[in-house]
């Protein structure tokens, strides 16, 4: 009974395996078969991968050395499948796919079976050990590199040797840091990054006085000047009587009763206000 247990949970596991293998090769099927338009004018075949990979969210792995640099393109597509306008673009015998996150590894068939490769992954943080998503991390002077992903990983293969493997991300300084790759085998890495700290200039703002604004908008107004009238022995009624138009007549000395007219009109015909309120007098 043992025995048919432990020979079922086998079973299970295999399947089980046999399984996930099947989803990733469904993924990356997927990945291929999107529909893409892209227009390209006269570019070559570097800046045209760049391209499909701004129009994707993709980015492409790659030697240099295995690519046509004089060849360019002009031609557009539409509706049709990533796998195909990435191998119309490499026109240079068959090539291998692998889609890895958002990296798609182009292989030249020939060199598969000869090329030494290694696997270099890591995280970029910022300096409060936050994780930095979305950035750019390359090895320098090449093609390979990858984005890493919201949590701040990012992993891709290239060939063995000696690299420098710079990342940078908007808003934050670049790094970059020497790195060996040893071939069939994973370099981990950790890159730290720190936010720019940009000083701004003087900044002034400039407006305009509420006289100014009064003076200058459509309605028809006046703008008496109360500074010099708060420094001398005078009531509204002094410095209103200084207004064209305004005739002040009192009923005794300063401080006593005032009426006043505008142009013609008085008493009730004048509405008197205070920062928009109206007040009964």
């Amino acid at each position: 009974m043992q025995y048919l247990k432990t020979g079922r949970l086998r079973l299970h596991s295999t399947l089980l395996v046999f399984l996930v293998f099947i989803l990733r090769i469904e993924a990356q099927q997927n990945v291929l078969d999107q529909k893409v338009s892209i227009i390209f004018e006269d570019v070559s075949v570097t800046e045209a991968l760049k391209q499909l990979g701004a129009k994707t969210g993709y980015f492409f792995n790659y030697t240099n050395s295995a690519i046509a640099t004089d060849s360019r393109i002009s031609k557009s597509y539409r509706r049709e499948q990533l796998e195909t306008i990435i191998k119309a673009i490499w026109g240079n015998g068959t090539i291998l796919l692998q889609v890895s996150g958002r990296t798609i590894d182009i292989q030249s068939a020939r060199n598969t079976s000869t090329q030494q490769k290694g696997t270099i992954s890591g995280r970029v943080t910022d300096n409060f050990n936050q994780p930095v998503p979305f950035a750019s991390v390359i090895l320098k002077n090449t093609a390979f590199g990858a984005s890493t992903n919201e949590n701040g990983f990012f992993s891709f293969t290239a060939p063995a040797g000696s690299y420098t493997i710079a990342t940078s991300v908007i808003g934050y300084e670049d790094v970059e840091l020497k790195v060996n790759i040893t071939s069939n085998q994973t370099v981990s890495v950790s890159l730290i990054i720190i936010e720019k700290s940009e000083q701004l200039d003087e900044v002034k703002v400039y407006a305009d006085s509420k006289k100014v604004e009064l003076e200058q908008s459509a309605k028809a107004v006046v703008v008496v000047e109360t500074k010099v009238a708060k420094q001398q022995s005078a009531d509204l009624g002094a410095v209103l009587s200084q207004i064209q138009g305004v005739n002040v007549q009192r009923g005794g000395g300063l401080g006593s009763n005032t009426r006043f007219s505008l142009n013609g009109l008085t008493d009730d015909q004048i509405r008197y206000y205070i920062d928009g309120v109206p007040l009964e007098l």
